[in-house]
């Protein structure tokens, strides 16, 4: 009977060792990789966006992500990554949701300035506008991201308004053509 039992202790800790070995290697190990893949399959969609093929691509890295979303997940680039892809599926509402997620567990100006652009692809001018600015106030160079000249005026007078001593550096910025990053 002892001899019994111990051998069922032993199955019980070799499958909670091998589950905990699953949860807290296999599965981040597999979820680093997709990530990695999502970055570069995303990257690529946005030079197409609106089109069928990136809609799709959209779609299916969400799905080959959405394992990796578990409970408590507090990692920034995963939602960054499930939100860019919702912008590429139409999904802005979702993305919208997920950025402001990213911005409770870290500040960023990517998250920032993506955030404004899911807004503004469902016409939330006034909530883009405010994230625009804090973008550029972490990063000045945003500011050549903005497409929407007016939107873009806007943010420059709002940002010199909140930093005027900096005023002449935000100045040299606007005026400054930049390289294309992309």
């Amino acid at each position: 009977m002892k001899t019994a039992l111990r051998y069922l202790a032993c199955v019980v800790i070799l499958a909670a060792a091998l589950a905990a070995i699953h949860a807290y290697v296999v599965i981040p190990f597999r979820c680093n990789q997709e990530k990695k893949r999502a970055t570069q399959t995303t990257t690529e969609a946005f030079k197409y966006t609106g089109s069928f093929a990136a809609i799709q691509s959209g779609r299916a890295t969400m799905i080959r992500l959405a394992p990796c979303f578990r409970a408590g997940c507090l990692d920034v680039p995963l939602y960054m990554a499930m939100a860019a892809n919702a912008r590429l599926a139409g999904r802005s509402d979702e993305a919208i949701r997920l950025y402001t997620e990213a911005l409770e567990l870290d500040h960023r100006p990517e998250i920032y300035y993506n955030l404004a652009e899911a807004q503004l692809q469902l016409g939330r001018r006034v909530e883009a506008y405010h994230n625009y600015i804090e973008a550029v106030l972490f990063n000045p160079f945003f500011l050549h991201e903005i497409d929407d000249g007016d939107l873009r005026s806007r943010v420059y007078q709002q940002v010199i308004q909140r930093r005027p001593r900096e005023k002449e550096f935000y100045k040299y910025v606007n005026e400054t053509p930049v390289l294309n990053w992309h």
